[in-house]
Parts: structure tokens; sequence; C-alpha cells
């Protein structure tokens, strides 16, 4: 029988489940999207560019830029072009903490597809390929 989305849900905020949750809010949070946003760019970007990628508000960008440039991951710096620009490079630094937290995330979704027989984590991988594309 299908599970309700209330089901989906108790499932998924039961406490022996937190890790789960967790690995969620960690692997996909704000800062981490900004940063692989950033990288796949391949140089500078702007604030802006960031604030309309992630349709957020431009305040909220300037919070977490200034969170990734006080950790050193980026470096802003204004457009010699448009000085209302500022415009956001990745440093090593920020490059290595990618790296970073990306292996911390294969290694997690490593954990958790062990506990899958090999057609279950194929059909696990075809169902989030399914809600992605929708």
């Amino acid at each position: 029988m299908r599970p309700t989305s209330q089901e989906f849900h108790e499932l998924v905020c039961k406490g022996h489940s937190r890790k789960f949750a967790d690995f969620l809010q960690d692997g996909f949070s704000g800062m981490f999207v900004v940063l692989k946003y950033i990288k796949e760019t391949e140089g500078e970007i702007s604030a802006g560019d960031i604030s309309q990628k992630f349709c957020v508000s431009t305040a909220r960008t300037a919070v977490i830029l200034s969170n990734l440039q006080k950790k050193g991951y980026i470096t802003k710096t204004k457009s010699s072009a448009d000085a209302r620009k500022t415009l956001v490079q990745l440093t090593e630094q920020g490059k290595e903490a990618i790296l970073k937290r990306e292996e911390k995330i294969i290694s997690m979704i490593d954990e958790l597809l062990d506990k899958l027989t090999d057609q279950e984590a194929e059909s696990f991988y075809n169902i989030i390929k399914k809600i992605i594309a929708h």
C-alpha cells in the first residue's frame, strides 16, 4: 500500500532518522550550495548573479558571502566596470572546503547505500532522479 505524505514525514522526522535529516541539512545548506555555484562558474561572479540564481534577496546573499569571506573561502572585490557590482571569487581555501565537504557527503551517502541491496540502491537512485526532474 502506498505510504501517505504524513507517514513519510513521520519516518524522516523520528529521532532514529535524525542522521538522515542532518545529512540533508548539512550537505545542501546555503553556504555550501553557493560555494559550489561559484566553483562551477570558474572565475568571478557577481553577488547579484548569485541572488538571481538562488532566488534569494541581495541582503541574504550579502550575509552568506560575508560569512564565506570571514572563513577565507571567497574574496570580494568591486567591479572596475561598475562600482555598484561586487565580484566574488573562490580562494584555494574555498576550493579545499568544497572538496572536504564533497568527500564527507559521499562518505555519508556510502553509509546510507550500504544498508541497501544493489537493486534497492538502483531503485532509490532512479526515484530521486525522477523527483528532481519534476
